[in-house]
């Protein structure tokens, strides 16, 4: 039997699950409270006056939208009584079967990590709190329970004044961009490409959403400090002449290029190559780099994820150990007359070149090696310095000797 429920006084509902065929609130204030779910199954929920106010990321509104194709609102409210609905057009072409879960809600201060959603971990932003770039307040709209569900239309999220202004934030209204948090990758995804913000009327619009976006929970942030790049894996493959880095990225915002670094010992680290990013993207990227002179030994390798606007953070650290496949010995030195030359047979597999130089940088010998035990003559070169020098494709070493 379907029945409506009028409030028209101040109600506090905690911990229960509650359904009706339609809610009409007339100038009076719902409070819903930890674990209560309020379950619309009619067509409307009507409001006079007044709204409903959260305070608990657990609390949710649970409306059997079904195929209603038009603009509907929830009457969300704040402590201080301003009007502050969400409002959602869906579009056409779903089944009739489904609902919109809505929460919204807002913490006591400015430091959104005090107060983050039941399974959000973190707002950081370059691994720093990202608090002060984000309005204070979360919202969840998420889709369920539909055979064919719906794409989404427009989505109207609000906010109240001092969610934007309070001591501590840094916002600037006008660039707001909307995020969700991605309950697989336990990260927030890349902005709306298609989000507006209304600073006059405090409101963030976002249009087009499909129906295969990951949604849930919804944070308003500063455009200039987004919660940035996701990594979902990084490796490195040792082989037997060179090194294989790849890295999947979950999404991106204003990511310029990726910065490749190497390091011997875990702490300092160099620059060995770049790669250009795709840009602004909420799609999985692959991608890969090849260090064709890893260290003998253990290498250190770490992502620098470089924005558009410099600034920048870092992957984690991978390590890989490699057994020395290119060898290559020189003997006696000082020499006279020869020089012992031992190379490995990987090496000799590459078809090195020898050349040697003299003091001034002058080529005064140059043969390929075709054994790994090699005699090189020097008689008739003048006493002194030289540069022995091995090269291949994907080798180089340079070997100091002294003629006597």
């Amino acid at each position: 039997m379907k029945f409506k429920i009028y409030f028209t006084l101040c109600c506090f509902l905690v911990g229960i699950e509650f359904g009706t065929a339609q809610v009409h609130i007339n100038n009076a204030y719902l409070h819903i409270g930890r674990g209560t779910t309020m379950v619309i199954t009619g067509d409307h929920l009507n409001r006079t006056g007044g709204g409903i106010i959260m305070s608990a990321s657990t609390a949710r509104v649970k409306w059997f939208i079904g195929n209603n194709s038009t603009t509907v609102q929830v009457p969300f409210a704040n402590t201080a009584l301003e009007y502050l609905p969400i409002s959602i057009k869906l579009r056409a072409g779903a089944s009739d079967d489904g609902f919109v879960s809505f929460a919204s809600y807002a913490g006591p201060d400015w430091k959104n990590s005090n107060y983050l959603p039941e399974g959000v971990t973190n707002v950081n932003h370059n691994g720093s709190d990202n608090s002060s770039k984000l309005i204070d307040r979360f919202w969840f709209v998420q889709t369920g329970g539909y055979t064919i569900a719906p794409d989404i239309s427009s989505l109207y999220l609000r906010y109240a004044d001092d969610e934007i202004n309070a001591a501590g934030n840094n916002i600037l209204a006008a660039g707001l961009k909307a995020q969700t948090w991605d309950t697989t990758q336990k990260a927030w995804g890349a902005p709306f490409n298609s989000s507006t913000s209304f600073g006059n009327i405090n409101a963030v619009a976002l249009s087009n959403i499909s129906s295969h976006q990951k949604l849930g929970w919804w944070a308003l942030t500063d455009g200039a400090y987004v919660l940035p790049v996701t990594f979902l894996s990084f490796s490195v493959n040792s082989r037997p002449t060179d090194a294989q880095l790849k890295w999947v990225t979950s999404s991106e915002q204003n990511t310029h290029h990726y910065e490749l670094q190497r390091g011997a010992d875990g702490i300092l680290f160099s620059s060995i190559g770049s790669v250009l990013s795709a840009g602004n993207t909420s799609t999985p990227q692959q991608y890969s780099f090849t260090d064709f002179q890893p260290l003998d030994g253990q290498s250190f390798y770490r992502i620098k994820i470089v924005d558009a606007n410099g600034a920048h953070q870092f992957s984690k650290i991978e390590r890989i150990e490699r057994q020395e496949l290119f060898t290559v010995s020189a003997y006696p030195n000082p020499a006279t007359d020869y020089l012992s030359l031992s190379i490995s047979q990987a090496l000799l597999n590459q078809r090195p070149l020898l050349a040697l130089y003299d003091a001034a940088a002058k080529k005064v010998q140059t043969h390929p090696l075709h054994s790994t035990n090699n005699i090189i003559n020097l008689k008739g070169l003048a006493s002194g310095s030289y540069q022995l020098r091995i090269s291949a494709v994907k080798f180089l070493k340079n070997i100091s000797i002294i003629k006597q």
